[in-house]
């Protein structure tokens, strides 16, 4: 009887192996609009950051998507970090699902001195998710990258 405990502790291990891989990677679209031309030392300018999920994914108001940027100098996010959605879930839950998700408008400036420069950008997207055809819903993450061109000031 002592192998009891060692016999479920396997069976459970293989029911949590199976689960994880069983869990979808969402193919969350992410793109990325920067103004043409390069960003002048001293100036502000924004990108703008468009998510559309996959046909048969909603994502969620609730937990709201995160998207945090890392340092990147010279360019300085004002902030570095971003909210869209609710604090709490809606009191209908057929309120949840986002029916079009708003662009994040992700506001910098280039520091003064910066000389001529293509500045990489990282950050995470964080997001709920949930499958229309399954009901199945989980969370979900996913690495945001682009560059911003740099021209020094006069």
């Amino acid at each position: 009887m002592r192998k009891t405990p060692a016999i479920a502790a396997a069976c459970l291990a293989a029911s949590l192996t199976a689960l994880a891989a069983a869990v979808p990677d969402v193919d969350l679209k992410i793109d990325i609009a920067l103004a043409p031309g390069a960003v002048k030392a001293g100036s502000k300018s924004e990108a703008v950051v468009t998510l559309t999920p996959p046909s048969g994914i909603h994502v969620n108001q609730y937990p709201p998507i995160r998207l945090t940027l890392e340092s990147a100098p010279p360019v300085i996010f004002e902030p570095d970090s971003y909210k869209l959605g609710l604090d709490a879930m809606p009191d209908n839950p057929e309120k949840n699902p986002f029916k079009t998700i708003d662009p994040i408008k992700v506001r910098f400036r280039v520091a003064p001195h910066a000389s001529d420069a293509k500045i990489a950008v990282k950050g995470k997207l964080k997001f709920f998710y949930c499958v229309a055809a399954s009901g199945y819903c989980a969370p979900g993450t996913k690495d945001v990258t682009f560059t911003v061109p740099v021209a020094a000031g006069p």
